[in-house]
């Protein structure tokens, strides 16, 4: 990848294509107090994206195009054209059926409508977009409201808002004022230097102070407006002893010596430390399997054959013996190594190790390879992968949680995301985990790219290979326009492990006409040469710029009808992209809270949308669904100028960034790039999570979901009540909070759900922190 700055402009060059350049509008959403929290200017928008058929012909992953290459509307869409919705515009499923509409010359697709607006920049008289229509935004001048934790104040002009952040000595936002604390409420005080809170306090009617009403004595910390030595329920092991906490949070007690009946004690539980049961899968487990998956190369930016690595964590507290191999046991080219893991630690494995004298084990085009790397440990562990490892320089990473063998299953849907070009393809990649044969078929929904042993394939598809025990298929994309490997069907007679992804990917597809500093508006996509102008998102491609993508893959038959998707911290005013895959026949799917009307889908059909909302959503059938981290210039609001320092990016432009040296001035460049992370359906979740933060990141952070009322620790402390938000009324909450690097662990009153991500300069990370995966569908 060759990246070069022309003034405030970045680029990223992929043989004749460009995957960088500028910027994307819209106003951040202002973190504080370990959660995000809705941010000031631009109202909301939700962008649909037209329903795709993986078995489509002419889309192969995408639905029938447009004559401006927008995708045509699935036409099952619930509430469009509905003549009681209040919208008359002419009827459409595309953008290019609008652009000639005078007054009206944007499509609405959830509404299937052409509209005056989207959003605030449609609005070049009045700057505000309400319910699709432009109208003057009026407030009473000097007027205080709040925003969460914020101060919204009317200006002076009666037209406009200003949004501040509370002052430490006041930090919460109340009756439209700053408070010492939320009137009337009793709360655990801030504990000091990071320690447990020991005082439980009452606040005044005002907001204005607070009295200790308990002090917490001995061991006792205060947690959820109690002092507790631990939280009731919780589980956890001392040694081989399962302990958990008594009901009224003053003791933890012995409930099991698990060395009494030769088993070890995992979460509090007495286990076979490597058992096979399916019934009690997860994700920790002691045989696993890790691939490096095919990466992008693009001149001196070579992140293909920069360091591949697996990171293992030892759940126990007595060392673990992990060994790893490459090859067929009883060959030449078998090699292996041990690795010791302390308790409780972890231990980075980059492979191949140096000692067995071979070259990079990357993939690379579609072929059959023995390029697979195996864990087999003495005691359960959890194991992710990291490609590469070292994000530096390199401006295309990603990581994956890997999935035990006794986790695993016989057959997978498949997401990417859309090929760049003939040299960034999407990929599917399969390996065989079962000694002797393994029987695979694999049905595409784009053309795939031909390789030694593996004929090219059509859309629709289905090719039959056979595969031996540490075998892999690699698949690539070969169709530049519509490459999308999302909605292909992996099966086999045997259990495999699965991954999906992309060597460099944008998100989102949609482009965005933004404000230039020098005057104008500009596009905030992969331009070549100098600014491109622009009038309307219409005129402009996707958002720079593009990442790697990868994870594994969870088996049909662990897939629910029911999730929690919550949105990543905010760098910026991005939204983040949602694919929901049917794996059934008539599928419908709602979001509480609401976005917008949602098509039915047949299997290997996605459908996707993007928000800044959390949201609970619920399908009549199991569906699999995948969150794609924003383009690093989809959080700019305005075109980034000169700085001295990272903080001032997001105090004068709106996003979190890099103070980047660019000739004589530095200036702001966004961070984070697109990533891939699956979610886990409510099914699925658990309430005690082992789990690692990368070292290699500027910013890493975790969302946890659990039920309302439900208690949480990290590392032995307790997750703050504040710390969460509730997602309407649907009885679940969520925190977003930073985290440092290294292992820790998550225990949870109620079963809840963890996501682990970061971002970096130009590059990013994310995947499910655990996950149950107990066949059940």
């Amino acid at each position: 990848m060759t990246r070069w700055r022309c003034g405030r402009w970045a680029a990223l060059v992929v043989g004749g294509a460009v995957l960088a350049g500028c910027l994307q509008s819209g106003q951040p959403a202002p973190n504080g107090g370990g959660g995000a929290l809705p941010g000031g200017g631009d109202p909301e928008l939700d962008i649909v994206v037209a329903p795709k058929d993986a078995a489509a012909d002419a889309g192969a992953g995408d639905a029938p195009q447009g004559a401006d290459g927008e995708s045509d509307a699935d036409p099952t869409a619930d509430g469009a054209g509905d003549p009681d919705n209040g919208y008359t515009g002419p009827a459409c499923t595309t953008s290019a059926a609008c652009k000639n509409e005078v007054g009206k010359p944007y499509c609405a697709i959830s509404l299937k409508q052409c509209v005056q607006c989207l959003f605030d920049t449609h609005c070049t008289d009045t700057g505000h977009c309400e319910k699709n229509l432009c109208t003057t935004f009026a407030c009473k001048p000097g007027e205080t409201s709040c925003d969460g934790l914020f101060l919204v104040t009317c200006n002076a002009d009666g037209k406009s808002t200003t949004t501040d952040k509370c002052p430490d000595d006041k930090p919460i936002c109340a009756t439209g004022g700053c408070k010492v604390c939320e009137p009337n409420a009793t709360y655990c005080e801030p504990g000091q230097g990071g320690l447990p809170s020991k005082n439980l306090r009452k606040c005044d009617a005002t907001g204005a102070s607070s009295t200790i009403v308990q002090a917490c004595e001995g061991d006792a910390v205060c947690q959820g407006k109690k002092c507790l030595v631990c939280v009731p329920g919780t589980k956890q092991c001392n040694g081989d002893a399962a302990m958990a906490c008594n009901n009224d949070g003053s003791a933890m007690q012995v409930e099991e010596d698990c060395s009494n009946k030769g088993l070890t004690c995992l979460g509090g539980l007495c286990v076979n430390a490597c058992s096979g049961d399916v019934k009690s899968n997860t994700y920790v487990g002691c045989d696993f399997w890790a691939v490096d998956l095919d990466n992008a190369i693009e001149g001196s930016y070579d992140a293909q054959n920069k360091q591949f690595a697996v990171v293992v964590s030892n759940t126990a507290d007595s060392p673990a013996t992990v060994m790893v191999s490459l090859g067929k046991a009883g060959t030449s080219a078998y090699k292996k190594k041990d690795y010791t893991v302390a308790g409780k630690a972890l231990q980075v494995i980059n492979l191949p190790d140096k000692s067995w004298g071979v070259p990079n084990q990357n993939q690379d085009g579609t072929n059959i390879n023995e390029k697979v790397y195996r864990l087999v440990a003495t005691q359960p562990i959890v194991a992710y992968q990291f490609n590469p490892l070292d994000n530096f320089g390199v401006f295309s990473n990603d990581a994956s949680l890997l999935l035990p063998t006794t986790a695993l299953g016989e057959s997978y849907y498949v997401l990417t995301r859309r090929q760049l070009s003939t040299k960034y393809r999407s990929y599917i990649n399969v390996i065989a985990t079962q000694p002797g044969e393994t029987k695979v078929k694999v049905t595409v929904s784009c053309k795939t790219l031909a390789g030694p042993g593996v004929a090219a394939m059509q859309p629709k598809t289905t090719n039959s290979i056979t595969l031996l025990q540490g075998q892999s298929l690699n698949l690539e994309s070969d169709d530049p326009t519509n490459g999308d490997l999302s909605g292909s069907l992996v099966e086999a007679d045997r259990p495999i492990a699965v991954f999906g992804g992309s060597e460099a990917s944008n998100s989102p597809d949609t482009g965005s006409c933004i404000q230039y500093a020098k005057g104008g508006k500009i596009c905030a996509s992969s331009s070549v040469g100098l600014p491109q102008t622009c009038a309307a998102d219409t005129s402009c491609q996707s958002a720079c710029c593009a990442d790697h993508l990868e994870e594994q893959m969870f088996p049909i038959n662990t897939l629910g009808t029911s999730y929690v998707a919550t949105r990543l911290s905010p760098r910026g005013k991005e939204q983040d992209a949602w694919r929901v895959l049917a794996v059934q026949d008539g599928t419908t799917f709602t979001t509480n809270p609401y976005i917008a009307a949602m098509p039915t889908l047949n299997k290997g059909q996605w459908h996707e949308f993007q928000t800044t909302k959390d949201f609970i959503l619920t399908a009549s059938k199991p569906v699999l669904v995948g969150q794609y981290m924003a383009s690093s210039y989809a959080t700019v609001v305005t075109e980034g100028g000169t700085c001295t320092s990272a903080d001032q990016c997001q105090a004068k432009y709106g996003f979190i960034g890099n103070c980047t040296p660019a000739g004589i001035a530095n200036l702001c460049a966004p961070i984070g790039d697109p990533s891939l992370i699956l979610a886990v359906t409510t099914t699925q979740f658990l309430d005690d999570y082992i789990f690692l933060v990368p070292d290699k990141y500027k910013l890493n952070f975790v969302n946890i979901v659990m039920p309302v009322g439900a208690l949480a620790m990290i590392d032995g402390k307790g997750v703050t009540a504040a710390s969460f938000s509730p997602i309407m009324n649907t009885g679940w909450q969520v925190a977003r909070l930073a985290i440092a690097a290294g292992p820790h662990r998550l225990q949870l009153t109620k079963k809840g759900s963890l996501v682990v991500y970061g971002y970096d300069k130009d590059v990013s990370y994310g995947y499910a922190g655990g996950a149950g995966l107990a066949v059940g569908n």
